[in-house]
């Protein structure tokens, strides 16, 4: 009997992709780990004593360490953005990336998580909400979850207003998340309202791009 051929239009590509980038992350962050574990007593001893020989200060050795840390940070940024892009691709109408200072944001549309003036999800928000948590488990930084509104007033019984709505709808990704293993001790729910938007108020694509999820992780 011949055997059954995999249907490639019914076969996902982004497992694949998703498979090879936690691979990666695994390499990284062992590296890091192994430049970690080194005895700071000692290479501060041997730091001071090289510097006191050459006439140095000690003031540039703290200066040294922390332009080190600070490339180190960059340099984990900028994998984290690197992995992100590779996981989601061009897929603008899901998922927006922006590097920020010391952090990298994450803007999930609202439109296209949740039901109007809810904090349910969509279905088809799932598909997107799986691939974030897939990277979130893999990074072992804190994750801060924004929920942000447009300015138009909402008065109902679950949501008196929209710091309500805002704060639901951070709090509904993070539990997802915390479902599928990102640790509760590393995340932080803020709800932000219209305090804060990227569009005008005054137009409906302006409000639309306000009503948004934003997941910052910042390795610092």
């Amino acid at each position: 009997m011949a055997k059954d051929k995999c249907n490639c239009e019914e076969c996902p590509e982004w497992p694949l992709s998703m498979a090879d980038m936690m691979t990666n992350l695994l390499c990284f962050f062992i590296l890091l780990v192994s430049i970690a574990n080194f005895d700071e007593t000692k290479y501060q001893a041997i730091s001071e004593a090289m510097l006191e020989g050459m006439g140095g200060e000690k003031e540039d050795a703290v200066m040294s360490e922390d332009m080190e840390a600070e490339f180190e940070l960059q340099q984990t940024i900028q994998v984290i953005m690197q992995d992100l892009k590779v996981l989601f691709g061009d897929e603008e109408k899901e998922i927006e990336l922006e590097y920020r200072k010391n952090a990298v944001a994450i803007k999930l549309k609202g439109k296209k998580i949740f039901k109007p003036g809810s904090a349910s999800f969509h279905e088809k928000a799932f598909d997107v909400l799986d691939r974030v948590a897939a990277i979130l488990n893999g990074i072992p930084f804190p994750v801060s979850i924004e929920g942000h509104t447009d300015s138009i007033p909402i008065s109902s019984s679950a949501f008196p207003s929209n710091w309500e709505l805002s704060g639901a709808r951070a709090a509904a990704v993070t539990r997802y998340f915390i479902s599928k293993g990102l640790s509760k001790d590393l995340v932080k729910v803020v709800g932000r309202a219209d305090t804060m938007p990227i569009g005008s108020n005054e137009t409906p694509a302006g409000r639309a791009i306000n009503r948004r999820i934003e997941i910052l992780v910042s390795p610092s």
